[in-house]
């Protein structure tokens, strides 16, 4: 169970460190 809360956490700050990274790039 606390596996399955903490994976939409961490899927979401992932998305956010791509986007950020993305961003750097351009």
């Amino acid at each position: 169970m606390y596996e399955e809360l903490r994976y939409p956490m961490s899927h979401r700050i992932w998305q956010t460190i791509t986007y950020l990274q993305d961003d750097e790039r351009l």
